[in-house]
């Protein structure tokens, strides 16, 4: 039985470490009525909630990376760390970004992507340095990065806005052709040699470098909000379903147990697969789904 402290709040992202423990970021249901900004971080280990720290900003992404240290981020460049165990530490990039929009880990670095294709990187706890790519050439355009990962830190992907899709080769970003124009919300680099995007309407991109392909989801319409690879197969989550990709066709996931109400975010590490939605927190362990809230 789920913790009845948790009903005061609405669940809102995950960042994975196994299947005993994660990072998590909650909003109280009683400031969101008051749309009053706030995340308050917590941490799950082996089953017990112990809360981490809270900031007066919204989080619109988070992750851990190698050292399993939680990072997340607010549009305005508010940066939470934290590890397990420890208490949160805060601070704020100088000069702010634009608008952040994503965050992803690859290798020793930890990547930041937003508004106007801007991206930063950071190795260890050393400062954040821009590496934009070319920005809008016209004051009348509006692009953006939403997500972005990488093979290595030579070979990184960055999509968003109307579908556009930046690959970074040692150290220089260009455009590749891109086969649709719908907002491309998560991507990740998998271990078939894939890049897999997807976002609005249902839309799932495969490819790499120059080369890329829609999935044919047939009548499937609904917006894409996370995608993750867990043993073997890619998982894509909806606001209300999470799914499977086999080969070129999607199924809903078998959860073995009553479905949850809500989906959202995923996230995949060690062996693990975390599912969370508004009020849902459910994790895999490799062999069978256990709902926490």
């Amino acid at each position: 039985m789920a913790d009845e402290w948790l009903e005061d709040y609405y669940y809102a992202y995950v960042a994975a470490v196994d299947a005993q423990k994660s990072f998590f970021a909650f909003r109280e249901i009683g400031l969101e009525a008051q749309d009053v900004s706030h995340t308050i971080f917590l941490e799950y280990n082996s089953g017990k909630w112990r809360e981490v720290g809270e900031a007066t900003w919204d989080t619109v992404a988070m992750t851990t990376d190698r050292s399993q240290q939680m990072l997340a981020i607010s549009e305005e460049g508010e940066i939470g760390e934290g590890d397990l165990g420890s208490t949160l530490s805060l601070s704020q990039m100088d000069p702010p970004p634009l608008m952040l929009r994503g965050i992803s880990s690859i290798g020793e670095y930890t990547y930041l992507c937003g508004v106007s294709r801007e991206v930063y990187v950071r190795h260890g706890s050393s400062a954040w340095q821009p590496i934009h790519a070319p920005k809008p050439t016209s004051k009348d355009s509006v692009f953006g990065f939403e997500a972005l990962g990488g093979f290595s830190n030579d070979e990184i992907y960055a999509a968003g806005w109307k579908g556009e899709i930046w690959l970074r080769e040692q150290g220089n970003w260009r455009q590749v052709d891109s086969p649709t124009n719908f907002k491309i919300t998560a991507l990740i680099c998998a271990s078939d040699g894939y890049c897999y995007l997807c976002g609005r309407q249902g839309t799932l991109l495969r490819g790499r470098a120059d080369t890329w392909e829609i999935i044919d989801l047939e009548e499937f319409t609904d917006d894409f909000w996370s995608i993750a690879e867990h043993q073997g197969k890619i998982y894509l989550a909806t606001l209300f379903e999470v799914y499977v990709l086999d080969e070129s066709s999607l199924r809903p996931i078998n959860w073995n147990m009553p479905k949850p109400n809500t989906c959202y975010c995923l996230s995949a590490k060690n062996g693990a697969l975390w599912s969370v939605g508004q009020k849902d927190i459910l994790v895999h362990d490799g062999q069978s789904w256990r709902k926490l809230a």
